[in-house]
């Protein structure tokens, strides 16, 4: 186990891979449990860490037309999904194919 940065995620994938073609058998069955509480502990983290942009959309949307220079609702929440895309979804699916 060890902690790794945002910005190694990919590079830690990619060596996991590596890693597991190394061992003689798949990863053990039990580990899959863990491993979705890993993934849900992360999207949790991505979500609370980009909480203030979702509460920021809806309260744009709630007021009606927006300001100029206020952004994008939709753009708000677009770059929340990009975000749990490429800290959670994208790892998640490489370290599963391991």
């Amino acid at each position: 186990m060890c902690k790794i940065g945002a910005a190694d995620i990919g590079e830690a994938a990619v060596a996991a891979r590596e890693l597991a073609g190394l061992t003689r058998s798949a990863v053990p069955l039990q580990w899959s449990d863990e491993f979705a509480g890993k993934v849900a502990d992360r999207g949790g983290a991505v979500l609370a860490d980009h909480a203030g942009l979702s509460v920021l959309a809806d309260q744009i949307d709630a007021d009606g037309p927006r300001p100029a220079g206020f952004p994008d609702p939709a753009m708000l929440r677009r770059q929340v999904a990009d975000e749990y895309e490429l800290r959670v979804t994208l790892p998640a699916e490489a370290l599963r194919d391991c």
